[in-house]
């Protein structure tokens, strides 16, 4: 199987979520904002980018950090995937659809549909 690193910052979750894992050996967990740029040594084969509140009561409650995450995270998971040559999928959600927004793959010239 694949080994998963999963990044949250868990603004609007909890560690509760994942707590079934946490003895799998395939799975690890960090906690941080992917609005500060990430830094992982191994290497990595794809970026699937999850990131930002789904509720409409979180959008009210965090705008600029919706914002954010959606800008200057996005960014940063872009960059990193590039830097990785792995490649990045974007997904956002919307009352419980998930949306594939951009299908990428990142290589040394920039980023690929």
């Amino acid at each position: 199987g694949y080994r998963v690193v999963c990044v949250d910052n868990c603004i609007t979750g909890n560690t509760q979520n994942i707590s079934h894992l946490k003895d799998n050996s395939l799975f690890t967990f960090i906690q941080h904002d992917i609005c500060v740029p990430l830094s992982i040594s191994e290497s990595v084969h794809f970026v699937l980018n999850f990131a930002s509140p789904a509720s409409p009561i979180d959008y009210q409650k965090i705008p600029i950090e919706t914002l954010d995450v959606g800008s200057f995270g996005t960014k940063n998971l872009l960059e990193f995937a590039r830097t990785k040559n792995a490649v990045f999928l974007l997904l956002r959600q919307f009352l419980n659809h998930f949306f594939i927004v951009f299908p990428y793959l990142a290589c040394s010239i920039g980023f690929i549909i």
